[in-house]
């Protein structure tokens, strides 16, 4: 084709993209309205920065974690981080019962850019209840769960207070050493003392029992950028994580694990150089072809700047990127801070949000959101529909927080703001599947940072890689795919830090499912069970499958119940039948055809009430 063809087809293509843009308003400022908002967000009356999500207390609900920006005063409730529970109807706050430290109270030191900022959850000691790190202008906290609701503040013990000087940005946790519990490596934005140079990043290794080894200089992890943000991915598929680092005033750098507890500055190498105002970083997978990809945020209005741009780097799967964010059209949104991949219209790709804000009360921006186009025209571009979408209210925001409150399954917002409470923007949703996904780690870290869930449907493939970071948080949450039409998955992998593989077959849709390391499915959860009758059997599945042996078959049942379950040949002779009562959930039938041939066979699973589900599974020898 013509070069003058292609730039014509290029230009049609982005004007019917335009004209496709979203006009429905997606989500809805809630604020006011976000379960209990007495207890919520009108306790939340002062500017916050980081807004970190997970299910501290293992209830089955996500709980909402806020740094309030200000120097804690234990006198004063308006200055305290808080902790707010979720019970799946309201909200509860639960700071006084977390404890002190939970309230951020520790030796501060007041910066250009406020007192405190991020708050990362991360299970460092693999008990099942995630820890948690805040990140300050002066001393750090970290906070042990104790499991009971209560907080222990094991700082001193684990050595990383950090000094009083230094403003640290965001904790990253991560399994730098591949041992199987998680690291922690803290971004430094600068040195409050003008007369030191001890800006140097701080990279922890876990030792086990409450201690960690500062390991910054042996490493190699001690830049002394003014970095904001850190995630850490494995590019070059050697299967340890490497880092990625977002410094403001100066170069990003990146850093390959050399696998022995070394890294080494590869940044020209992969193409990953920006010279701008690095400030947020999100991972992922937009144009869908298995390799994750990052976004960088930058001040892309200081147009005297040459590389005054957010950067899209692109992975070609060689241990190389590309920059494509002028072509993707993402290259300019504001004074961005923090950023984030998700599927906000449950379509099958990864939309891009922005948070944006100058630093300054009078500089307030719209967040910018960015809707994938991918599905749609098989070339990655993305149309800008932030003022359609809802958000139309100029704030000052350095980060959001992604999740579906309401488990609908279509993801909400939280943005937080520098000079007055946050903001809660729910997702008017649709009618587009979804699953979502926790990990539990073995052998791997508990939390299953560094996995990477690949779904396949129907000769399609999605991918998400779980890490659960940004600029100022790190979150523990459900990993989300929209799923359009589509209402069977075909296979799901989670390929663990550790090398280890596992695969669950044939997965409904529209269910939250837990998948353990080694084990695959253990648990699923039904969301609207008020829509499904009594005594309704609900099959998941078997796996593995195909299987040799022995396959485990998977089913729910809404309440106790004499079940029959019937396997088949190909021409319908019975072969195996079995009657015996089941309880109300989950429940797992173990069956072993070590006797018979390879083949196809069906399996059919019925109650008294007339109530049966049928399925089939690939026995080979």
């Amino acid at each position: 084709m013509p070069m003058r063809a292609k730039i014509l087809a290029l230009f049609l293509l982005v004007i019917n993209l335009g004209l496709n843009d979203v006009h429905a308003q997606v989500f809805i400022d809630s604020t006011l309205n976000f379960s209990n908002p007495n207890d919520l967000i009108l306790k939340v009356n002062s500017g916050t920065k980081g807004i970190a999500i997970a299910d501290y207390n293992q209830d089955g609900y996500l709980d909402i974690y806020f740094v309030v920006k200000e120097q804690s005063s234990g006198g004063d409730a308006s200055s305290w981080n808080r902790l707010f529970s979720f019970d799946g109807t309201s909200y509860s706050d639960k700071t006084s019962i977390a404890g002190n430290a939970a309230k951020g109270l520790t030796t501060l030191t007041q910066s250009q850019y406020d007192y405190k900022f991020g708050a990362s959850w991360g299970d460092y000691n693999n008990d099942g209840y995630p820890d948690l790190f805040l990140s300050n202008s002066g001393h750090d906290l970290l906070l042990k769960n104790n499991g009971d609701g209560s907080f222990s503040n094991i700082t001193n013990i684990a050595g990383v207070a950090g000094s009083v000087t230094q403003l640290s940005s965001q904790g990253l946790w991560f399994d730098y050493d591949k041992d199987g519990d998680l690291d922690l490596y803290v971004s430094v934005q600068m040195d409050q003392n003008q007369d030191s140079d001890n800006k140097a990043n701080r990279m922890y290794e876990n030792l086990g029992d409450d201690e960690f080894e500062n390991v910054s200089l042996s490493s190699g992890l001690n830049d002394s950028g003014f970095t904001w943000t850190s995630v850490a991915l494995d590019v070059n598929k050697d299967g340890h994580l490497d880092v990625y680092v977002a410094n403001d005033f100066g170069p990003n750098k990146f850093y390959i694990n050399n696998g022995d507890k070394t890294f080494t500055e590869k940044t020209a190498e992969y193409g990953l150089e920006d010279g701008a105002n690095g400030m947020g970083l999100a991972i992922g997978d937009p144009n869908l072809d298995g390799l994750f990809d990052f976004y960088l945020t930058n001040i892309t209005e200081l147009d005297d700047h040459p590389d005054n741009n957010n950067r899209l780097f692109i992975n070609s799967g060689d241990s190389s990127f590309t920059k494509t964010e002028f072509l993707a059209r993402v290259s300019k949104a504001g004074w961005g801070w923090g950023t984030d991949f998700f599927d906000f219209d449950n379509d099958g790709d990864e939309d891009l949000l922005v948070a944006n804000g100058y630093g300054f009360e009078a500089g307030k921006q719209i967040n910018r959101l960015f809707q994938n186009k991918m599905i749609e025209n098989d070339t990655l571009l993305f149309s800008d529909v932030s003022g359609n979408s809802g958000f139309t209210e100029e704030t000052e925001s350095f980060t959001n927080a992604v999740f579906d409150q309401n488990n609908d399954g279509y993801l909400d917002i939280i943005t937080s703001n520098t000079f007055k409470k946050p903001l809660f923007f729910q997702n008017s949703g649709g009618d587009k599947n979804w699953i979502k996904i926790l990990l539990e780690g073995v052998e791997t870290n508990r939390n299953g940072f560094g996995s990477i869930v690949t779904l396949e449907i129907n000769g399609n493939t999605f991918s998400r890689y779980y890490h659960g970071s940004g600029l100022f948080t790190q979150n523990i949450l459900p990993i989300h795919f929209g799923l359009d039409e589509y209402d069977l998955i075909d296979k799901i992998s989670v390929n663990w830090l550790n090398g280890q593989v596992d695969e669950v077959f044939d997965v409904p849709v529209n269910q939250i499912i837990k998948l353990r390391e080694f084990d695959g499915l253990v648990a699923t959860t039904i969301e609207n069970t008020s829509q499904i009758s009594p005594n309704q059997i609900r099959l998941i599945g078997n796996y593995p499958n195909p299987f040799n042996p022995e396959t485990i078959i998977l089913f729910e049942l809404q309440s106790r119940s004499q079940i029959t379950i019937e396997i088949f040949n190909t021409i319908g002779q019975l072969i195996h039948t079995e009657s015996k009562v089941f309880e109300q959930g989950l429940n797992k039938y173990k069956w072993n055809s070590v006797t018979l041939n390879s083949g196809m066979y069906f399996y059919k699973i019925s109650d008294t009430k007339g109530s049966a589900k049928t399925g089939k599974m690939l026995f080979l020898k």
